[in-house]
């Protein structure tokens, strides 16, 4: 009836927006910590590259590794220690059914959480309304300039969102092949995602420093590593499934394309974007730059003060992101 529905809807959604929270939340407030506190980066999009990369490799060991491996083996443990000769039949039954928590991690990002970024596009905007949308009241405890705080402009935390639709795509690559239902859910996700976010990055977001875009050669060589996670877990599938043949080319073909390509990619683009050829810079056109479009924000001439949050990679979070250690 409408309680098991109303039940099954909690038990599919709160663990999703449980995760949710730990990935927005938790895990890239203590990387940055982590980042600033181990000093190696001397640049604020340093520091946020490095997040990413950490927020990446979690995403492979913590998430994948633990919920799928780890899950699939201990929900066929008992049967495995009765029949030990079974296992990878055993282990090919159980990934299929690893997947309906990631199914429901996906379907909670696409349908409710990305749409709600609309309304609520960062923690600000909720202590906002909880303090009387703009208006002062005596349990609040804050004067008009801290509640208008908490609605400004803030920077986008780019080593936290690439990481979580880094860890999306994966998901969505690995169980692609155990569980195809999971491809059109991640197609949503996305279609929604950059809607949301290129509204986001045009009217609510503001940038925190210029980088000459040095994360997307990160990003990548993410996607590309993504892509070769996907060839290895669908060659063990193939393995489990008895499909001798087609794991085997896979390993004689994926692995060498992704590299060649990667190799092709970096040559072509990375390099000649970082060290552009005189011969090509004198063929390019002539451009008109209006003269503040890379001046930072703090020597605009409109910049009305210097506040605590300059010099931070994510501005306008307040204390959960350190300037110094």
């Amino acid at each position: 009836g409408k309680q098991s529905f109303f039940f099954r809807l909690l038990t599919a959604w709160i663990p999703s927006l449980l995760l949710a929270t730990w990935n927005a939340v938790v895990v890239p407030f203590g990387f940055a910590f982590v980042a600033l506190y181990e000093g190696s980066e001397i640049t604020l999009s340093g520091t946020d590259r490095k997040v990413f990369r950490w927020f990446y490799l979690y995403s492979c060991l913590k998430v994948l590794a633990g919920g799928m491996l780890a899950g699939s083996f201990f929900s066929q443990l008992e049967n495995i220690i009765r029949t030990p000769s079974s296992i990878f039949t055993l282990l090919g039954y159980a990934v299929p059914q690893s997947s309906g928590f990631f199914l429901a991690y996906i379907s909670t990002n696409a349908f409710m959480l990305e749409p709600l970024r609309l309304l609520l596009p960062h923690g600000g905007v909720l202590i906002w309304f909880a303090t009387g949308c703009g208006r002062r009241f005596a349990w609040s405890g804050r004067i008009t300039r801290d509640i208008s705080a908490y609605f400004s402009p803030r920077s986008q935390r780019y080593g936290s969102n690439y990481g979580t639709q880094q860890l999306i795509f994966l998901i969505c690559l690995v169980f692609s092949t155990a569980s195809p239902v999971i491809t059109p859910l991640g197609f949503a996700y996305f279609l929604l995602a950059w809607l949301v976010w290129r509204y986001q990055l045009c009217y609510v977001f503001i940038r925190a420093y210029e980088s000459g875009a040095l994360l997307f050669p990160a990003l990548f060589s993410r996607i590309m590593f993504s892509l070769l996670l996907y060839q290895m877990f669908m060659s063990f599938y193939l393995l489990i499934k008895a499909a001798f043949v087609p794991a085997f080319v896979l390993w004689i073909i994926v692995p060498p394309f992704l590299w060649s390509f990667h190799s092709h990619c970096t040559r072509c683009f990375m390099m000649k974007s970082v060290y552009l050829p005189l011969a090509i810079a004198k063929e390019m056109p002539v451009a008109s730059i209006p003269v503040d479009a890379y001046c930072a924000p703090q020597m605009h001439p409109e910049f009305r003060g210097w506040a605590s949050e300059v010099g931070k990679a994510w501005q306008g979070y307040g204390p959960f992101v350190r300037k110094y250690v």
